[in-house]
């Protein structure tokens, strides 16, 4: 799991990430993965390609690292507010996501949004509010995003009638 965080997906699953204190198993950046080639059979990197300057650098590296046959699952955002860890770079269309994991090597088998279109305007308002409530007091931040994340909650409910064909 490329750029973990504090997520545990699974105990056989190896852990990297640039922060501490996440406690990952391994201390180390997605673009520069200290794994021999062709050694694991899946990875996974979840919202992460955003906060790397060069992104493909990081698809060229679990590329590298999966096995001939293995499956990679990346999540990357297209609709979501801005959130700096330490900086946020990108978005992402399908079109775009799948031409970078095409020169990655990869080849596309599904490619799909995780989110709907509720999902990204409750993500957008939640930020706004959050931010905003920052600049008049900064400690507002948090509480801010809590109370507006629980109140327009709803909105993501729409992602299942909003999206068209699932």
């Amino acid at each position: 799991n490329a750029g973990c965080g504090a997520t545990d997906l699974h105990p056989r699953m190896l852990r990297v990430d640039l922060d501490p204190l996440a406690l990952p198993d391994y201390l180390s950046s997605p673009d520069k993965l200290p794994f021999a080639g062709n050694t694991f059979s899946i990875a996974v990197s979840q919202e992460v390609l955003e906060h790397l300057r060069e992104p493909q650098l990081a698809l060229a590296e679990l590329a590298r690292v999966v096995r001939p046959g293995g499956l990679l699952y990346l999540q990357t955002p297209f609709i979501i507010g801005y959130h700096a860890a330490p900086a946020d770079y990108w978005r992402f269309t399908n079109e775009g996501l799948a031409a970078m994991l095409q020169r990655a090597g990869l080849v596309v088998e599904t490619l799909e949004p995780a989110v709907g279109p509720g999902t990204g305007l409750y993500r957008i308002i939640v930020e706004f509010v959050a931010v905003s409530a920052a600049r008049l007091y900064a400690p507002a931040y948090l509480p801010a995003k809590g109370v507006a994340a629980a109140l327009l909650t709803p909105l993501r409910w729409f992602d299942s009638w909003l999206i068209v064909g699932e």
